[in-house]
This record gives structure tokens, C-alpha cells and sequence, in this order.
């Protein structure tokens, strides 16, 4: 099955194909490069320092959200180039005004922060949140217009840099003994590098057409694609929250060490996903909003990507499932085989998430926010109830097996949905 599902990407006569096949590439070495070093961090840091990481990272992604309004996701969506770019600039400048706000709030605010999040630990890091959040905002910006561009190898090289400076940072920071905020540092690091990459990038190749971005053509676009931040960024809040849920509830009911075991856990799954899903996702998107736009429905290209995600993550999953305590364990230290238990609890939900995540840009595709946002509020109680009820038991295990079942179940009418916006329902 799995060599069907390689085959079903490589047809040459395809061009979502090959599109697909030049991203994965570097998405999977991107993804690869992660998952290939766990084995020394996992021995540099211990479980509380993977704990604040979780922490920080967390913070950073719910705040990324309400950041740019979420109208980077509409840059795919104009058919004129020189709208889609006072939709990057709206974005992109949402995103320098939050950050700055958030920079004055942590300075006056840091000791009531920390303390509403449970950690002390966490307050040195917290003035690294906006430099992080206005970094990956406009690195995720400009990958959508270069996306929008099709320039697909320049993604593909992008992300392999960004991982490889990210992870290398974190190893060489580990080894001079600064495993304090190394993993933090790492990741700040990394990712402004390539921010700033992307930025000259943009500037030498599209100068032109930015220069004519301005106040009254973004905030036409803000007008326009106001659907954005109404619906997309409470959706998106909710469903991030509902995924960082774990750590606040891991957090107060079984301590820092829990939640950097579930941490390592969600960085394996993560890493698997980003390197079966990551790259059709990107190219999915592009040629939905392309088939959309001329035929009225991308049905057909639903389909075929379903198809090719299910061959390909069917196998790897059951495998996964029976193995993941014992590989956990071998590669990682033995201390990490609680997180092989919650990697194979959180199972189901991860593999319904491989497959509804990329085709669930059709609801976006189709400006069925309103939709989007309704299954959202549905998952936070569904994912918020299974955790509830399974901290209440007692044991860390059966909070992770419910919180898996119930995002499971969810992401399946997730799926269906998106179904029905592919044909143009």
C-alpha cells in the first residue's frame, strides 16, 4: 500500500504530482531533520525543559493566530497579484502592531503572567514571545504568496533551512551546557533567520509590485476578506486552544514533567504529519483555489487527495500504534516511554487529523467560515469534556486516551464537511 500511495505521487503526468513531489522533499527533510536529532536532545534537556518549551510554544501558536486576523490566508484567494499583495502587507502589519503591544504587555505584566500560567520558569522567555510571533507571522505570510506563486523548490529549500538552523542551534546550545532556554533559543533563532531570508527574497524578486501597497488598498482588502479574522481567527483560536489544552490541564494535574513527555510525544506525531501531509497541503490549496475559482468545485482533486493520504498514512499509523512505547524507549532513553503510551493513545486523532487537515482548506477555499467556526466550537467541548473526565480518573494514560478519541470522532466530521465545500455545497 504504501509503495501504491509513493506511486499515486510520483505519475509524471501529473502536475499536482510533481508540485507535490518537490515540496515533499524538502517538507520531509524539513520534518526529518527534527524527528533525527530527538535522540541527542532527548539526552541534552530533561522532561521540564521539553515542558517549558511546550509552554512557550504554546503561548506563541494561540497569539499566531489573532496576529495577522488569519488574512494571510486569503493571499491565495484574488486573481489579480497586486491585490493579493496589499493582502500580505495587511497581514504582515497586523502582525507588527501585535507584537508590539504584546512587548509592552510582558514588560509591565511579567510576574502576573507567570503566575496565571503556573510557571516562574517561564518569565526570562516570555519577552522572546513577539519576537517569535511577528517572525513566524511573516515567514507564514510570505510562504503563502510565494505558494500563490508556485515557486515550490524555493519553499522546499526554505524549510530544510529553517529546520537544520533550528536544530542545530538547539544540539549546540545543549552542549555548552545553556539547556536552560536552549530549546527556546533554538527555535527563535532558526526561525528568524529564514524570516529574514524570505523578506529580502520577496523584496528583490517583487519590490515593485509591494511599493504599491498602501492604506487604502489594505484596508479595501480588510474589507473584503473580513471573514477572516470574524470567523477563521475565533475558529482557529478554539481549535489551537483545544490542542494546547493538554499542557495547561497536563500542567496543573500531573506537573511540568507530564507535559514535556507529552510534548516529545506531539514533536514525533507532529514531524510524521508535516512529512505526509505538510506538502499536499501546500499544493492542495494553490490548485483547489484555482479549480474552484474556474469550475465552480475541486471534487475531483478531493478525492484524489484523500486517496493518496489514506494510502499512505493507513500503514504507517497501525505500525506506529503497536510500536510506539518500545521505539519511544529504545531511540529516545528509556525515561521517554510515557510519551510512546501517549503517542499511541493520541493515534486515532492524528491520523483523522492527516487526512482532514489538508483537505479542510476547501471550507477556506469556499468562504464557509461560518462552518468552520461552528465544528470548532464543537471540538473544544468534545476534546475539553474528554480531558476533563480523564484528569478526573487520575491517571495521565486514560486523559490521553480520551482527549484522542474525542479529537478523533471530531476531525471525521471535519472531514466530511470539507467534503461537501469541495462540491460546492
Amino acid at each position: 500500500m504504501v509503495a501504491k500511495g509513493l506511486w499515486e505521487f510520483v505519475k509524471p503526468r501529473s502536475e499536482f504530482a510533481r508540485h507535490v513531489l518537490t515540496l515533499a522533499t524538502g517538507t520531509g527533510m524539513a520534518q526529518v531533520l527534527p524527528l533525527a536529532v530527538l535522540p541527542v536532545l532527548s539526552r541534552l534537556y530533561t522532561e521540564v525543559q521539553f515542558g517549558l518549551l511546550n509552554l512557550f510554544l504554546s503561548i506563541v501558536s494561540i497569539l499566531g493566530i489573532v496576529a495577522t486576523g488569519r488574512y494571510e490566508l486569503a493571499i491565495m484567494l484574488p486573481e489579480e497579484n497586486e491585490e493579493a499583495a496589499q493582502v500580505l502587507g495587511l497581514s504582515i502589519g497586523l502582525s507588527v502592531l501585535l507584537s508590539l503591544l504584546l512587548l509592552v504587555l510582558v514588560t509591565v505584566f511579567n510576574a502576573q503572567i507567570c503566575a496565571l500560567l503556573g510557571s516562574e520558569e517561564i518569565g526570562p522567555w516570555l519577552y522572546l514571545v513577539p519576537v517569535l510571533l511577528v517572525a513566524n507571522a511573516v515567514y507564514q505570510s510570505f510562504n503563502y504568496w510565494f505558494n500563490r506563486r508556485k515557486q515550490y523548490q524555493r519553499l522546499a529549500k526554505n524549510r530544510v533551512l529553517r529546520s537544520g538552523l533550528t536544530e542545530v542551534g538547539k544540539v549546540a546550545l545543549g552542549f555548552q551546557k545553556l539547556t536552560a532556554g536552549g530549546l527556546i533559543l533554538g527555535t527563535v533563532i532558526g526561525q528568524a533567520v529564514v524570516t529574514v531570508l524570505f523578506l529580502r527574497i520577496g523584496k528583490r524578486e517583487d519590490g515593485e509590485l509591494f511599493a504599491k501597497i498602501d492604506r487604502a488598498g489594505m484596508m479595501r482588502a480588510a474589507r473584503r476578506y473580513r471573514n477572516f479574522p470574524l470567523f477563521t481567527v475565533p475558529a482557529e483560536a478554539i481549535n489551537d486552544i483545544s490542542k494546547r489544552m493538554p499542557v495547561f490541564v497536563l500542567t496543573s494535574a500531573f506537573g511540568k514533567a507530564a507535559t514535556g513527555q507529552f510534548g516529545m510525544a506531539q514533536m514525533v506525531l507532529g514531524g510524521l504529519i508535516g512529512i505526509l501531509g505538510g506538502a499536499v497541503a501546500d499544493v492542495f490549496k494553490q490548485q483547489a483555489s484555482e479549480q474552484f475559482n474556474r469550475e465552480g468545485n475541486c471534487r475531483a482533486l478531493w478525492i484524489s487527495t484523500f486517496r493518496r493520504l489514506l494510502l499512505l498514512g493507513v500503514p504507517l499509523f497501525a505500525v506506529l500504534y503497536w510500536v510506539a512505547p518500545v521505539a519511544f524507549a529504545f531511540v529516545l532513553g528509556e525515561k521517554w516511554r510515557l510519551a510512546g503510551e501517549m503517542a499511541r493513545a493520541l493515534t486515532p486523532m492524528y491520523f483523522m487529523s492527516l487526512l482532514a487537515g489538508p483537505l479542510s482548506r476547501t471550507l477556506y477555499i469556499a468562504e464557509k467560515q461560518k462552518l468552520d467556526l461552528a465544528w470548532q466550537i464543537a471540538f473544544f467541548g468534545a476534546v475539553g469534556t474528554a480531558l476533563y473526565w480523564g484528569q478526573s480518573q487520575g491517571d495521565v494514560l486514560v486523559t490521553m486516551h480520551a482527549f484522542g478519541l474525542a479529537g478523533a470522532a471530531m476531525y471525521a466530521i471535519f472531514l466530511w464537511m470539507s467534503y461537501r465545500a469541495a462540491q460546492g455545497s
